[in-house]
């Protein structure tokens, strides 16, 4: 009977153990699976910011897209190429006439005043070296006729 009973004390302690076991190893795996399922949706949230990023790329490219062909259609036209024709290349169509007016630009009266500047510092130079050296043939000197 003492064996028995021993034997019956033994047997209680197993099933104690191999439970803690068991939770051990369903918690264990119940973390591996929640670390998986982490990973999953972080890489599910940056793709799905990345398909963002991409449609508002393709929209943008669609735009651009749409304008060049407005543009293309724009060029084929005969009205452009005439317009193009007049002031590029300066054509006129037979039987016109074409009238131009001389046009004064900032950049031709700049220039004008440039040109001043320098021949007013070749005088100067021109006048420092004659009272210098007093009376010498300056035009062969500086190369003039």
């Amino acid at each position: 009977m003492i064996t028995k009973l021993q034997k019956f004390k033994r047997g209680k302690k197993k099933p104690v153990f191999s439970i803690i076991l068991i939770v051990l190893a369903l918690f264990f795996l119940s973390a591996v699976f929640a670390w998986g399922n982490l990973r999953i949706l972080k890489k599910r949230l940056s793709l799905k910011t990345q398909i963002e990023s991409l449609k508002n790329k393709l929209s943008v490219l669609k735009e651009k897209e749409g304008a060049l062909e407005r543009k293309l259609h724009q060029y084929k036209t005969d009205y452009y190429m005439e317009k193009i024709a007049r002031e590029k290349l300066d054509l006129k169509k037979k039987g016109e006439k074409v009238v131009a007016f001389p046009v004064e630009s900032e950049s031709f009266s700049q220039t004008s005043t440039v040109g001043n500047e320098n021949k007013e510092r070749g005088n100067f130079w021109e006048n420092f070296l004659k009272s210098f050296f007093g009376r010498l043939p300056l035009n062969k000197l500086f190369g003039k006729k």
